[in-house]
This record gives C-alpha cells, sequence and structure tokens, in this order.
C-alpha cells in the first residue's frame, strides 16, 4: 500500500476559510457537492512523491525538497479525514520557482550520477524511467509557476 500526495493551489481568501473551519477542506479534496466557489487547481502526484523528493535533492533544490516532503511539514495544524496535510506559504512558493528554475533536465536525463534517484520502493530507476519522471518535472514546475503568480499558497495532502 502506497501513499498518494496531491497538491492544492488555494488562494488567500480560501485559505482563511480552511484555517477558521477544518472542515472546509473537504471542499478542497472533492468530498462535497461541486462548488465553483472552491474550484481550485491540483496536481497530483499520486505515490510518486518520494521520487520528485529525491530528483530536487539531487538537482540541488533543497528547498523544494523539504517543501514538499511530508516528514519536514508541521502536520498538526490541520486534523482533517485520516489525512495528513500540510501547506506551503506564497511566499515559499516562489523560493520553490527560482530553486526549481535552475534544473536542468536535459542534464539530469544524461548525468551519471543519477543512480541515487530510486522510487518509493527504494529500486534504482533506470534512466528510461527517470526520463519519464523528469517529463512529468516540467508540468510541476509549469502547476509552480502559476501558483506563484496567483500569489496562491500550496495545500499537500496524503491519504
Amino acid at each position: 500500500m502506497g501513499v498518494c500526495t496531491t497538491m492544492y493551489a488555494v488562494n488567500t481568501k480560501m485559505m482563511k476559510k480552511i484555517k477558521a473551519d477544518n472542515e472546509n477542506l473537504a471542499f478542497v479534496v472533492g468530498e462535497c457537492e461541486e462548488n465553483e466557489v472552491w474550484n481550485v487547481t491540483k496536481y497530483e502526484f499520486d505515490k510518486s512523491i518520494e521520487v520528485f523528493i529525491d530528483i530536487f535533492d539531487v538537482a540541488g533544490a533543497k528547498r523544494s525538497a523539504k517543501l514538499i516532503n511530508s516528514e519536514y511539514a508541521d502536520l498538526d495544524i490541520f486534523e482533517y479525514d485520516s489525512y495528513d496535510i500540510w501547506t506551503v506559504s506564497p511566499a515559499k512558493v516562489k523560493t520553490m520557482v527560482k530553486e526549481l528554475e535552475s534544473i536542468n533536465i536535459e542534464l539530469l536525463k544524461t548525468k551519471e550520477g543519477n543512480e541515487e534517484i530510486t522510487d518509493r520502493r527504494n529500486r534504482i530507476l533506470t534512466k528510461d524511467e527517470l526520463a519519464s519522471y523528469l517529463d512529468d518535472l516540467s508540468d510541476i514546475k509549469q502547476f509552480l509557476n502559476e501558483t506563484s503568480l496567483q500569489s496562491n499558497y500550496l495545500i499537500f495532502t496524503e491519504a
């Protein structure tokens, strides 16, 4: 059984409502009837977040790796259902965008030291597997850039 992780981009007004009442997280994670006011964008890592933590770390994006890693998060801020939940402020999202800008995906694809990057079962990724994850990295960078431009928070949920 693996852990599925999703990150949501949430504006400041929504974040205030969530902080005021954790039950509002039901609107974010889609456990309530659709409500346009709570329509947020999301990126689903599914079970691959650990690979991206490793990729960020190997690529030198150490702060970003920590921010997406629940082991470094304050999981006591929000209590909702069986999720582990943590947030990243708009200022830290900007830090992530800046840090991830410098990642050279083509260099990572050819770099010999990538034997450090493993999947969630600690199996070293083949070059083809790594290339697949690196293709997804462009989508993550775009999601974070759009979140930063809108000065939104990130909410991460692990189930």
